[in-house]
């Protein structure tokens, strides 16, 4: 049974109607700034108390991201005025509310002129290593009109509580939001399209968020003292005047105080299919050592080794400790096992990092890897010899055991190869087959024959497939197909096949596919290795149709044309749209065939073909008919230019 459905358009408070990447909400529980820090904000080693914010209840809330083009996906929004909007597109000149609400001494102090609107959302925490970080977006409408100016909209994430190594001089709201690598603090006036241009992104014209530019996604870090409480105030405001907005980005679950981590992987020629075992001989496997944060000088990290392997015998010799080179967060140990050909057995090779907690006590992280033991290649099936009544199609395959996994396999004959474990043949005369086994990784090899010959002719064995297609079908659906046969001698074998593969040796076959074009095969044999094989094609398609809820033809080639997806399908689809005023502004009777794809310039694009002109902005009703499967649908659409 075919299915189909509209996508309506419904209206959310505190969503945008708009089908954006960016979408901000604001209602609860996202209007909690208790929620929006615990649930939203904070990730792992720290913990929250003493939650607030001052500011306009609606200059906060909760981001959500599909697109590519935004670096976060979902986050907490603060801004100088409505954060609803920077929602996307950047399709104002300048967007902005003014809350009429006061300053804040803080970011006084970090700008030349009076602050308007300020928001600030303030919290205690204590962190559970040396370091605190967060990820952070900043973006203006006061880009780029008013870089240089004084109406530069100001932020900034103010930190007090102990300073580590120096107890007389605690950090007193000190920025933490700065250019990487400096003590300058990120503003519109010194990250833009001439200063410091590689932390700059312009957004004029941009789909995901409205202000005019932004920075590119970057962290805020300080160091701290494990288990101590601190304060922390992410602030931002407008400054000159209370006109355009700005706003700052917090990444979700990235407030964290974490240290060192540990990961293993294998490299791409290790043949192995976890991250955590080796070949003798074969590969390496990958030990990566990530800091939480870039360090300005090398830093060298020890590690114990231990298992059942032995350090330059069973693998190549590690040093026992590793160097993070200056400007970089991580490094790589590899270890590569060594091939012996002695049979041992698997051996084990511990890495133990003993890494200390800044909070007391040890906590150490280790690595287990094991090293498999790599034995001779064996030959553990080939086909017999074998002698045939007749020409027929023959299935010959091998097996193997040993050697280094994936081996290689090859076939070949009369001029012809094939390379897989696997081979279907049609024999028409006595033929030999040679085969070759070989192992991927050391070259271990066996190499043998398989003679197959032909003694006379046998009746002739003929397979039928009901429906004889092609077929065709909606998706989610099924189809039986049923396989019969006629002549061919005693012992009648048969089977369903797709690509080489049996799928059943039944009769019949039911198959229920995704989206696409497939072959099946129904062969029979007999005893006497007679054989026939006959194929079926079966089309599948998607049947529902998605109507849309708005179009934006401004030739931005998003939402430009009223595109109905799967439409295509239906040549009998018709379409008829009215004004709010029930005036028919577009009618046809064969959409499905006029408006192939979303960039189709037959698909309608907001003219009015009745009178003449392009229809205004506004709500549209359309009925969509499909005679041929006894389908009406009617909804409203948006029309936005």
């Amino acid at each position: 049974m075919k299915r189909f459905y509209a996508l309506l358009l419904m209206l959310f408070m505190g969503w945008s109607v708009w089908s954006q990447p960016i979408s901000v909400n604001i209602n609860a529980p996202y209007n909690n700034p208790s929620y929006l820090v615990d649930s939203v904000l904070l990730g792992s080693g720290v913990t929250a108390s003493n939650i607030s914010f001052t500011g306009a209840t609606t200059a906060i809330g909760f981001f959500s991201n599909t697109s590519a083009g935004f670096p976060m996906d979902s986050g907490i929004i603060i801004t100088s005025g409505a954060a609803t909007i920077a929602q996307g597109p950047n399709n104002q000149g300048g967007a902005g509310q003014n809350n009429q609400q006061p300053g804040a001494p803080i970011l006084d102090a970090i700008t030349t002129s009076t602050t308007y609107d300020a928001a600030i959302l303030q919290f205690d925490f204590i962190p559970q290593s040396d370091t605190i970080s967060f990820g952070f977006i900043f973006a203006s409408e006061e880009y780029e009109e008013y870089v240089g100016s004084s109406y530069n909209d100001v932020f900034g994430f103010f930190i007090s509580g102990p300073r580590p190594n120096q107890p007389t001089n605690p950090y007193a709201d000190q920025n933490i939001a700065l250019i990487p690598g400096t003590s300058t603090a990120v503003a519109i006036n010194n990250v833009n399209q001439n200063l410091n241009t590689t932390y700059y992104v312009n957004n004029n014209g941009g789909t995901e968020i409205q202000y005019d530019g932004r920075t590119v996604k970057m962290s805020a870090i300080a160091h701290v003292i494990c288990n101590q409480t601190y304060t922390i105030k992410l602030a931002i405001s407008d400054a000159g005047d209370g006109i355009l907005d700005s706003g700052v980005f917090l990444e979700a679950a990235s407030f964290n105080s974490t240290g060192a981590t540990v990961t293993s992987a294998v490299a791409s020629n290790a043949y192995t299919d976890n991250d955590t075992t080796i070949y003798e001989g074969c590969g390496s496997a990958l030990i990566t050592v990530k800091t939480p944060i870039i360090m300005p000088q090398d830093s060298t990290i020890d590690y114990i080794l231990g298992g059942s392997s032995v350090n330059g015998v069973d693998y190549q010799y590690l040093p026992g400790n590793i160097t993070i080179p200056a400007g970089t967060d991580s490094a790589i140990i590899e270890v590569q096992a060594i091939f012996d050909g002695v049979p041992d057995g698997d051996q084990t090779l511990t890495i133990l990092f003993p890494f200390s907690s800044y909070c007391g006590g040890l906590q150490p992280v280790e690595i287990q890897l094991v090293i498999l033991d790599v034995d001779s290649l064996i030959r553990t099936y080939e086909p017999p010899d074998t002698i045939l009544c007749s020409p027929e199609d023959m299935y010959l395959y091998l097996q193997a055991g040993g050697g280094v996994p994936p081996l290689h396999f090859e076939w070949e004959w009369d001029g012809n190869s094939h390379e897989y474990y696997d081979l279907f043949a049609n024999i028409t005369q006595s033929t030999t087959f040679n085969y070759t086994i070989q192992d991927q990784c050391l070259g271990f090899k066996i190499e043998d024959s398989v003679v197959v010959t032909i003694l006379e002719d046998a009746p002739d064995l003929v397979a039928a497939i009901y429906p004889t297609g092609p077929e065709e079908i909606c998706e989610d659906d099924s189809i039986t197909f049923i396989g019969s046969y006629t002549g061919g001698t005693i012992g009648i074998a048969y089977g369903w096949y797709e690509m080489g593969v049996e799928l059943t040796n039944d009769s019949l076959l039911t198959v229920a596919p995704e989206e696409g074009n497939y072959e099946y095969m129904f062969k029979v044999t007999d005893f006497c290795g007679d054989a026939d094989s006959v194929y079926v094609e079966l089309n599948v398609k998607v049947c529902e149709v998605d109507i849309p809820n708005v179009i934006t033809p401004n030739n931005d080639g998003t939402n430009d044309y009223f595109y109905i997806e799967n439409g295509e399908n239906f040549d009998d689809l018709q379409l008829w749209i009215y004004n709010r005023w029930g005036v028919l502004v577009y009618k046809n009777m064969n959409y499905g065939a006029a408006c192939g794809d979303p960039s189709d310039s037959g698909c309608w694009s907001g003219e009015n073909t009745q009178l003449g002109g392009e229809c205004p902005e506004g709500t549209y009703y359309w009925v969509v008919r499909i005679p041929s499967e006894n389908q009406e649908y009617n909804g409203t659409l948006s029309l936005f230019r």
